[in-house]
């Protein structure tokens, strides 16, 4: 799942979530998208429509491994960071790709700040989640702290600290 609405505000769970996988037997699958799915501009085409969105960013980095085999046919845009012939295939998945130039850039110097954070603070004492302190922007973004997914609650929360009505 890459996106879900909370109190009329999109949510998007960067890394991971964003592959689409399909099943193409009992026990197998392929990876057949990345979003969105089919629509490259759709980020600018929901910050003109004055869409509010708050952007998840796993703690994790945001690559999977796949076999050589499930590796041959990946939809565009995913990088791959492995040698010819590898037994496993590092995939890496484009922070924000899909946002106009100064979200992106909003983007990579939150979770720049957010790592380093992360780096110097023992895992005790962090928080949840690292907020976007960038009041009254369209687009906010919370790094993940830890690998506990995120409550539907919770993410209400989030959402009336981030948005504030």
């Amino acid at each position: 799942m890459s996106a879900k609405s909370v109190k009329d505000v999109l949510v998007l769970f960067e890394g991971t979530h964003r592959l689409k996988w399909m099943r193409t037997g009992q026990a197998e699958w392929r990876l057949v998208g990345l979003w969105p799915w089919c629509e490259p501009d759709r980020g600018a085409g929901l910050l003109g429509d004055g869409q509010r969105i708050l952007i998840v960013i796993d703690r994790e980095a945001p690559t999977t491994m796949l076999l050589p085999e499930e590796a041959r046919e990946l939809p565009p845009g995913l990088i791959v960071n492995s040698e010819l012939g590898a037994e496993v295939v590092d995939v890496e998945i484009p922070r924000f790709d899909w946002l106009p130039e100064r979200e992106q850039e909003r983007g990579e110097w939150f979770v720049k700040t957010a790592e380093i954070t992360l780096r110097h603070t023992s895992s005790v004492v962090l928080p949840p989640l690292l907020l976007d302190e960038e009041p009254g922007e369209q687009v906010r973004f919370v790094h993940k702290t830890s690998r506990a997914p995120l409550a539907d609650h919770a993410l209400v929360d989030v959402v009336d600290h981030m948005f504030p009505a």
